[in-house]
């Protein structure tokens, strides 16, 4: 019964953040204007199933982590805030910045001809207006372009995150951190068949260190 009632609580947070009003560039929220959430694993085949994705420290892109690494990294956490006329979402996250003005969000990084693209962090009023906020090694910004979906298999209360910056594809890691940190999550428009294709439930916080059943 308390598993039911956890898994319920889950399912009712997701949906009030999904049902929320949608932001336009002139009421972009705070981070913590809403719940926070992270992103897990779900791969039952594979060992990265229920491990959280973190900002690799050396490349500060979103990946797993070595299984090596103990204690483990916290996971990077955010508030999705649908935008206007979408169903798209922007992923804000916690901490602010130096500019008041400014918001911290979760973005894809690729080049003008890739379609391969990497995930950071970028500082930005509006996720929809992200020029010139790149990193300097980065030739394409993109913070507006996440989905989210009903997975099959798993936790029915929970989504899963997609990326609509290519119309198609799917995530996949690759052990290319720099230093031995882990492994590097790119979303392919064209995956690599030689790579395994993962997806990410999108949880709330209050449930992070639970224990994840091989479904």
């Amino acid at each position: 019964m308390k598993t039911l009632s956890i898994l319920a609580l889950a399912a009712v947070t997701v949906f009030k953040v999904l049902a929320a009003p949608t932001a336009t560039p002139q009421n972009i929220l705070p981070p913590e204007s809403g719940p926070l959430f992270f992103l897990r694993t779900f791969a039952p085949e594979q060992p990265w199933h229920g491990r959280h994705l973190v900002l690799l420290p050396s490349s500060r892109r979103l990946g797993l982590e070595n299984f090596t690494v103990h204690p483990t990294t916290p996971p990077i956490t955010f508030t999705p805030l649908q935008l206007a006329s979408t169903s798209s979402f922007a992923l804000a996250l916690p901490g602010g910045s130096d500019d008041e003005n400014q918001n911290p969000w979760l973005a894809a990084f690729k080049a003008h001809s890739s379609t391969t693209a990497s995930f950071g962090t970028i500082v930005s009023l509006d996720p929809n207006d992200v020029k010139g906020t790149c990193p300097a090694d980065v030739e394409e910004c993109q913070a507006n372009g996440f989905t989210m979906y009903q997975g099959q298999g798993g936790d029915p209360g929970l989504k899963r995150l997609s990326f609509d910056g290519f119309q198609g594809g799917a995530f996949q890691a690759v052990k290319d951190a720099p230093k031995g940190e882990g492994w590097h999550v790119y979303w392919r428009w064209t995956p690599d068949p030689v790579l395994v294709q993962i997806e990410f439930e999108v949880v709330p916080v209050t449930r992070l260190g639970e224990i994840v059943s091989e479904y």
